[in-house]
């Protein structure tokens, strides 16, 4: 699915503008398509690293990257050229940092990739869960964002701004044990160092997801969800 609800209530008399903001819109949905593929790689990793799964990662990263440069370029053009107001103005701000947030978290998901193959077989079954625990709620993080994008939805997005506790709770999980392993076996300890930095990458991950979330906010809602939480407790605080 790459259509946008917000293309179904917004609409131009000039229709070469909408396929133009949908042509954008659809490489962003393909960009999130691309990370949740970069996190399964960085998955298959964790449980058998291999150099392919490694140059898969690098591949599959160099089309997340081609797919940002060309959104970059189309979403500049549209600021040029049709001068936006609006929501396609909040529209195309956002999608700027939308796709520069996507193509990082694409370099994140190949780093850890990388990263698994160095610690693979070294590693207890209890570090080796909560890197998977954390692999798989910063997979879903991904997708319950471009769901709320995809919707447009600022519920959506707001619930995944409540899941990033839970992804640093699992990372400072996984120090606590890494820390534990490391004082037992401290000639491991360059390997827990490598665990740590891929857990960090998808702990990163969840970061952007509450940025891409907060974002999205922003398109449907034309605040931020920080300047929402402040006006509302200043609400409160006048009760």
């Amino acid at each position: 699915m790459t259509e946008n609800r917000l293309f179904k209530t917004e609409s131009h008399t000039d229709r070469s503008f909408d396929e133009q903001l949908q042509a954008v819109n659809s490489q962003i949905i393909l960009m999130g398509e691309q990370v949740v593929k970069l996190l399964e790689i960085a998955r298959k990793s964790l449980e058998k690293p291999s150099k392919k799964l490694v140059e898969e990662s690098k591949s599959e990263d160099r089309k997340l990257n081609a797919l940002d440069f060309d959104v970059q370029q189309k979403a500049t053009k549209i600021i040029a050229l049709r001068q936006p107001l609006g929501v396609d103005l909040r529209f195309i701000i956002a999608v700027l940092k939308i796709s520069s947030s996507l193509e990082r978290m694409g370099d994140l998901a190949k780093s850890s990739c990388k990263k698994a193959s160095r610690f693979h077989n070294l590693i207890s079954e209890e570090i080796n869960s909560d890197l998977h625990e954390i692999n798989a709620l910063a997979t879903k993080m991904v997708n319950d964002t471009m769901n709320a994008y995809r919707d447009m939805d600022a519920a959506k997005a707001n619930y995944v701004l409540g899941q990033d506790d839970e992804v640093d709770d699992l990372y400072h999980k996984l120090l606590d044990d890494v820390k534990e392993h490391a004082r037992i076996n401290p000639d491991l300890i360059p390997a827990f160092g490598d665990i740590i930095f891929a857990a960090k990458n998808m702990e990163r991950i969840g970061d952007h997801c509450t940025k891409l979330a907060d974002l999205v906010h922003y398109i449907a809602s034309g605040e931020h969800v920080g300047k929402v939480a402040n006006q509302k407790k200043q609400f409160e605080d006048k009760e």
